[in-house]
């Protein structure tokens, strides 16, 4: 039940956000014996985490529509599925998880050109040429991954790093622009990356930053792959959106307040009050706000916030991303295509195979950056053919134009999140206001993906961060 209009009730901590990060941080705090209660803001939990039903020839089937993959590595967002009851074992096919399809050739659409690739490979070398190999090779070799090196021993204090200020004064188009000066498909390769991994486009995001984030997530070959040790290597079966649903369950509704959003804040050295748009409000004696850094700014803070991070707050903008599955009556892609393509040439930036494990068959694809501006600007209907069309030309198959079904979801349009997968820092940001990211301020601590030190913007960052922000308090004198 909700509070009635001006009664106070008294709790050890609130949690704003009911995304992963602020569920995780609530689940650590409650079994410490804390008393908890999470405000979310939504009419559902889960935060960027949110699938989406549609009719199949199956029945109704259950897509991702915010973050969806999981790799071996994220070990943090792996032991927290296996301990609500999901079957993680990685290797086996009863397990809760689907391998992303590895059987049949990828597509890289590159400039209208359309080469077959292996899935597996960490660059793809049968459409791009001698040339446009040995420019990677030497981007990727002799600069990127010496500086992600040098920022794994930074990534809780990436503002320390010798060449911080270096990298940090320069955004990764303006890097392009210096080092490679002839070959414009080793550009175009570099920018797919950034707008397949962000959402934005290279002109958007600092060299350091992007150093950083691949450092997070242990290299570049990690952050882009889809099989092996890959970030996109596996999916759930029953969705991510188990994860988020069967941690609220195992914490009651008496803890997690949906349509809660909170107006204000207000902390002293004896605790805070909390008080929601719909009138609650609640007294404790920490806040733990869990929540991109961008959204933190819409709640008002007596006292405010430091001007370093309210300075740090404006400048994080979400990633521009509308997600899309289209749906078939068979997957005729297979097996000669596993599904998976990158593209310059089209709206979809990026696509997989998304048949479930039921039989609905899917294609995944991303529309990101400055196309999903223009993207979002059209009818249902266009957007819909719009993938389809895509798909058709990608794949050079015109069943694709045929589909049964569509769902998308339009992340700039959602009000409590304005975009995914994560905050971006341009260039400036993180060397000159980073510290202030996740440093408490008095009673106030702040959690959410992008306050992770390792796997940033990524489910398993999330959770690190729910868990380190409910240490904190834990930690704290009062």
């Amino acid at each position: 039940m909700a509070n009635a209009p001006n009664a106070v009730r008294a709790v050890d901590v609130v949690v704003v956000g009911g995304g992963l990060s602020g569920l995780s941080a609530a689940k650590r705090l409650v079994e410490n014996g804390k008393s908890v209660v999470v405000l979310e803001a939504n009419d559902r939990i889960g935060g960027r985490i949110h699938s989406k039903e549609a009719q199949s020839p199956v029945g109704l089937a259950k897509f991702d529509m915010g973050a969806g993959y999981v790799g071996r590595t994220q070990g943090a967002l792996v032991a927290l599925a296996g301990d609500l009851g999901i079957d993680m074992r990685f290797d086996d096919p009863n397990s809760g998880l689907i391998p992303s399809n590895q059987t049949g050739k990828m597509i890289l659409y590159l400039d209208g050109k359309r080469s077959l690739e292996d899935p597996a490979a960490a660059v793809p070398t049968h459409g791009l040429g001698l040339f446009t190999l040995l420019g990677l090779g030497i981007i990727v070799y002799g600069e990127v991954n010496p500086a992600v090196s040098e920022m794994q021993s930074y990534l809780d204090n990436p503002w320390d790093a010798p060449h911080a200020a270096e990298w940090d004064s320069q955004s990764v188009e303006s890097w392009l622009q210096s080092h490679i000066l002839f070959d414009k498909k080793t550009k175009d390769m570099v920018r797919i990356a950034i707008s397949a991994a962000w959402s934005a486009e290279a002109a958007e995001v600092s060299l350091l930053y992007f150093y950083w984030y691949v450092a997070s997530a242990g290299g570049l070959d990690t952050i882009m792959g889809a099989s092996g040790t890959g970030a996109q290597a596996y999916r759930f079966k029953q969705t991510a959106q188990a994860i988020p649903d069967l941690l609220a369950a195992r914490l009651g509704d008496a803890v997690v307040k949906k349509n809660s959003p909170v107006a204000e804040i207000l902390h002293d050295d004896a605790g805070a009050t909390v008080r929601t748009l719909g009138g609650e409000t609640y007294r404790c004696q920490h806040v733990i706000v869990a929540m991109s850094p961008f959204l933190t700014s819409r709640i008002r803070y007596e006292p405010p916030m430091s001007d370093v991070r309210m300075q740090l707050v404006q400048r994080m903008p979400m990633g521009r991303t509308t997600k899309t599955v289209t749906l078939y009556e068979q997957p005729f892609w297979r097996p000669k295509y596993c599904g998976m393509s990158i593209s310059n040439s089209t709206e979809a930036i990026w696509t997989m195979d998304d048949v479930t494990a039921e039989g609905a068959n899917g294609m995944m694809a991303f529309v990101v950056g400055d196309k999903a501006t223009s993207f979002n600007q059209l009818s249902l209907e266009m957007r819909k053919a719009t993938i389809a069309k895509n798909l058709a030309e990608t794949f050079d198959d015109e069943r694709f134009l045929t589909p049964i079904g569509y769902v998308e979801k339009n992340w700039n349009a959602e009000q409590w999140a304005y975009g995914c997968p994560t905050g971006l820092m341009p260039p400036g940001a993180l060397s000159q206001l980073g510290a202030s990211m996740r440093a408490p301020i008095g009673r106030l601590h702040w959690a959410g993906t992008e306050t992770a030190s390792q796997w940033s913007g990524y489910m398993d960052g999330a959770v690190t961060a729910g868990y380190r922000a409910a240490t904190e308090v834990l930690e704290a004198n009062t």
